[in-house]
């Protein structure tokens, strides 16, 4: 699966080391492989039913990222920055109608080039 953001941040003026930013924005899902195993709900509890799908589900804007992170300058170019983020979907996706979301923690190490 291809994950393809497009995201707006900002960043909250300050003076300090520590500088607060967030970031607002959506995913799009390109889906190359999809797997499920289906359990019915039988007389027999092992019967199951497996499907793969490949490369038919394109998932456009359907998931929506939110983070607010801080960075810290290390040099005069670098900057480490440490970001908790949570994507929620706003429709099902998939072959198997799934609503998939997630959360994590970017750690980024920024160079800014010179002017």
């Amino acid at each position: 699966m291809w994950d393809i953001p497009i995201q707006l941040n900002y960043y909250k003026p300050t003076n300090r080391a520590l500088q607060v930013f967030g970031s607002l924005g959506l995913s799009s899902y390109l889906m190359s492989k999809e797997n499920y195993t289906y359990y019915p709900y039988a007389a027999n509890p092992s019967t199951r039913f497996s499907s793969e799908v490949r490369n038919e589900n394109r998932e456009w804007f359907k998931v929506v990222n939110v983070s607010i992170g801080v960075q810290h300058p290390i040099s005069q170019s670098l900057t480490l920055q440490v970001e908790p983020f949570v994507k929620v979907p706003l429709a099902e996706m998939g072959a198997g109608n799934v609503a998939i979301s997630s959360i994590g923690l970017f750690l980024n190490l920024r160079y800014q080039l010179k002017k």
